[in-house]
């Protein structure tokens, strides 16, 4: 039951055009698609269209619960390359790490290729090519075909093959004269590209929205359920005068991620050293997000935060959205009026004409990356501030007096 479960959570993304030769998405009434072929030698479980939560169809294999062996063919019709001078095989799959990989080899899973019919048949594919990937996330693959090309005689098998292994499946199946660009990772992707954290009084002063989207596995672990571990994404925050940080992940709006693992470390991006760590938040026994509280650091210094998404026999990776955020109680700033504090236009094209009862130190803003990306000082009740240089966008401005911070958020156009 749990290999079933976990299948209706992944994610399939189609692949852009690029110089379509062939293609079949399995969106149709009739499966297999008219032309292709199905060959089995298990009676119970064999290709079929699986339907996700999201109303897309692939072509799926099933594992068989009797554990009787099977060895699965899905067939394409012939495919004419006889004019192309290249050719790339390009599909989505999803498949169990878990189960096929480690720590279970139980089942395996292959592309391959035919110029005489489906007679003979070229291993072109298999998932030992993808490395560590997570369990049923959806995967791009892109094969090139340069040793068919001229040829007007290709098809294209999909093979199963296994005991007691676990859901393969194949969608947006495509022969392109170019190969689609890989799909780009987020920006903090690795620890190079951390992203800035602004420390607050409390969760909510400063969140910052990040995603595990297409984020890549590195070799950096955290210290806590990491064989679970997987798609991390980095920030970087500096240590108020208390000494004392807690991180803390939380969900996002309309996201599906609920699931994450933190990592607090020292040290460069080079040479991280873990400070602490963790996976389930231990104020919330309901939740799965998770919290870190350090203490006793150097007031100034920078720590790295990576955060992982789970992976395990609990259930897959959803990559999606999640929220950040860094905070201690030492930051509180006292009462802000907020009727007091005027700033006008909004959409603001040049210039930002912010007033209030009192006199204002700073306006500092940031993008929604949490990245500092102007700062000016006033020293008055009110003043200007020239935002012409930045892009188009969302802004947060934090405008700091005496009796607090106070953060807008401002539209630049």
């Amino acid at each position: 039951m749990m290999k079933k479960l976990l299948f209706t959570l992944s994610c399939i993304c189609p692949l852009l055009s690029f110089g379509q030769i062939f293609q079949e998405d399995f969106q149709g009434a009739t499966f297999p698609p008219v032309g292709w072929t199905i060959q089995r030698s298990n009676i119970t479980e064999t290709w079929e269209a699986f339907t996700y939560t999201s109303g897309n169809i692939a072509a799926s294999v099933e594992y068989d619960a009797l554990l009787a062996p099977q060895n699965e063919w899905l067939i394409s019709p012939t495919i004419n390359l006889s004019t192309a001078t290249t050719a790339f095989l390009e599909f989505n799959t999803t498949l169990s790490y878990y189960w096929s990989v480690a720590p279970n080899n139980n089942y395996d899973v292959f592309a391959k290729v035919s110029t005489d019919g489906g007679t003979t048949w070229t291993q072109v594919w298999s998932e030992t090519q993808l490395g560590v990937f997570t369990n049923f996330a959806s995967i791009p693959v892109s094969i090139s075909l340069a040793p068919y090309v001229g040829n007007a005689n290709v098809k294209v098998a999909f093979q199963y093959v296994g005991t007691d292994g676990a859901q393969f499946t194949v969608d947006n199946v495509a022969v392109r004269a170019q190969a689609t660009p890989p799909p780009t990772p987020p920006a903090n992707d690795a620890c190079a590209g951390a992203v800035l954290l602004t420390p607050g009084a409390n969760f909510d002063s400063h969140p910052v929205t990040g995603t595990t989207v297409l984020a890549t596995n590195s070799t950096t672990l955290p210290t806590c359920s990491a064989t679970s571990a997987v798609s991390d994404v980095w920030y970087r925050v500096a240590i108020p005068a208390s000494g004392s940080l807690t991180i803390q992940t939380g969900g996002a709006p309309d996201s599906e991620n609920e699931d994450t693992i933190l990592g607090v470390f020292s040290g460069s991006c080079t040479a991280l050293a873990s400070i602490d760590c963790n996976d389930d938040n231990p104020d919330d026994e309901d939740s799965l997000f998770s919290k870190v509280t350090i203490t006793g650091r150097i007031p100034g210094e920078i720590v790295y935060i990576g955060v992982w998404q789970y992976s395990g026999v609990f259930g897959p990776a959803i990559p999606g959205e999640f929220v950040i955020s860094a905070f201690d109680a030492s930051l509180s700033t006292g009462s802000f009026e907020k009727q007091a504090l005027s700033f006008y236009p909004n959409p603001v094209k040049d210039i930002l004409n912010i007033s209030y009862g009192e006199k204002i130190e700073s306006v500092a803003i940031y993008n929604i990356m949490g990245q500092e990306v102007l700062n000016k000082t006033l020293g008055n009740n009110e003043g200007q501030v020239d935002v012409s240089g930045l892009s188009s966008g969302t802004y947060l401005a934090k405008v700091k007096a005496d009796t607090g911070i106070k953060t807008i958020k401002i539209v630049k156009q």
